[in-house]
């Protein structure tokens, strides 16, 4: 049993993915006055550059199994080396962000915008990247730094999910890893479906903010996608290592799963936004 992961081949195919995803989440928080006046299907996309989380977090899930596990469960993870490994590699960037963005954080702490308690938890949670499990800091001090909160939480977890959950993964076969993402993805839509109830029967809960936020911004909302990357990840390692590795259903899938998940946020103002944000579109994941 080997405790420190072996060089893995690069998944190229992976790195122009993450581009496209980065891009349209950059577009979304920074771009879209450039594209004032746009056809509705144009705006409608950089409008839902928030979907670009879930793949992000899916994708987290099935890099850390790729790079760290195998098929059989049989590595472990080195807690205190990986944590080290991740916190060198996040950090740094992350923090610079925070920087960049201080004058704007401090321009709302000294207005109306924020109240006093917000300014203070925010200024305490968001250097330690614990600010999105509070409602009211998740999106307060470089707003997309939400996600490396979120993330941050998966890699304390990574170490503990790979020795007790990830060896009770069945995804030896297509119908049983179909069956463990399918309830994985289910269990990611509880909390928005919980949102949409409360908002469409009138209760006060649902025109709550903070209860938004704490659906669309929460790590334990969140951990349904990350469990969702892991889970593919077995079933990635599994079938290499069965020799049962489909290129070329990959290479037909790919340009029909992308056209679909263009249709869909072409349109997506006929979707619920918190399950667009929350999870929705992770099956996509899967070409």
């Amino acid at each position: 049993m080997t405790t420190s992961p072996l060089p893995a081949p690069t998944l190229h195919a992976l790195t122009g993915l993450r581009f496209l995803a980065a891009m349209h989440v950059v577009l979304y928080h920074y771009g879209l006055r450039t594209f004032e006046g746009a056809p509705f299907w144009v705006s409608n996309i950089l409008h839902s550059g928030y979907v670009g989380v879930t793949l992000f977090f899916v994708l987290s899930g099935f890099i850390l199994t790729y790079v760290y596990l195998d098929a059989d469960a049989r590595r472990t993870v080195d807690a205190r080396k990986f944590w080290i490994a991740r916190v060198a590699r996040i950090y740094p960037v992350y923090l610079l962000g925070l920087l960049l963005w201080l004058p704007f954080f401090i321009g709302k702490a000294s207005g109306d915008y924020i109240s006093p308690l917000t300014a203070w938890l925010t200024g305490l949670t968001a250097p330690l990247a614990l600010q999105a499990w509070i409602p009211n800091t998740a999106c307060v001090w470089n707003c997309p730094s939400w996600s490396v909160s979120v993330e941050a939480f998966f890699y304390l977890l990574f170490p503990l999910l790979a020795a007790l959950l990830y060896p009770k993964f069945r995804v030896a076969t297509s119908g049983a890893f179909a069956l463990t993402f399918l309830g994985l993805w289910l269990l990611s839509l509880l909390p928005p479906t919980a949102h949409l109830i409360t908002e469409r029967s009138g209760s006060a809960l649902g025109t709550y903010e903070p209860w938004l936020n704490a659906v669309k911004f929460n790590p334990l909302t969140r951990l349904p996608e990350f469990l969702m990357g892991l889970a593919l990840g077995k079933f990635y390692l599994t079938r290499r290592a069965q020799g049962r590795m489909d290129v070329q259903a990959g290479t037909i899938l790919g340009p029909v799963v992308a056209l679909a998940l263009l249709l869909i946020l072409a349109f997506s103002g006929s979707f619920p936004y918190v399950f667009l944000h929350n999870g929705l579109l992770a099956p996509c994941s899967l070409r």
